[in-house]
């Protein structure tokens, strides 16, 4: 096909979009409905640990919490961790309805949780009874690359009772990709 020189643009490769072609982009989309502010409410995610042949597949994660009430959010690495909770695993879906691969992340609700661990984000945002979203959202300017080895916790305290819908998104960059991640 040819183009006029007038309307061609330069061609660009949305890699999210494209981790979602490939089957390797997932999401969790939680309800909770009565969030007391006491004790916080935990999430727990676990990334794909290394490989059995050593290769490394990076979770690179956004995430987001909508809440009918102000509240503070929080992102934590490394936490002491009890009891990883009640496994999310059956809420992770693939976002290429087409693919049969599966997430090697694990995500967990309610963690029994004794120490935070390495604050890496914070949010405090909204009143008392003013609906707030929290959180990571912009690609390529919020979205954390998570380490292999680490686990990490969001923590949401509302500062009234609250509903709140977490959403997770996050791709793998597994070593089959044939677009790497730069």
């Amino acid at each position: 096909m040819t183009l006029l020189v007038s309307i061609v643009a330069k061609p660009s490769v949305d890699l999210p979009h494209h981790r979602i072609h490939e089957g390797n982009h997932f999401t969790v989309h939680k309800v909770t409905i009565g969030v007391p502010i006491a004790p916080p409410k935990y999430f727990l995610i676990i990334p794909p640990p290394p490989q059995a042949d050593g290769s490394i597949i990076e979770m690179h994660l956004l995430f987001y919490i909508y809440s009918t009430d102000g509240a503070t959010l929080e992102f934590f690495e490394n936490p002491t961790v009890t009891n990883p909770g009640t496994s999310l695993g059956t809420y992770i879906i693939n976002n290429n309805r087409r693919s049969s691969t599966t997430s090697l992340c694990q995500v967990f609700e309610d963690p029994a949780i004794t120490n935070d661990g390495t604050l890496l984000f914070q949010e405090r945002k909204g009143k008392p009874g003013i609906e707030t979203e929290l959180g990571e959202v912009e690609r390529d300017e919020e979205e954390m690359v998570l380490h292999q080895v680490d686990t990490y916790i969001l923590k949401f305290v509302p500062f009234a009772a609250a509903d709140i819908t977490l959403e997770l998104n996050w791709y793998d960059n597994r070593p089959s990709s044939p677009i790497p991640t730069p």
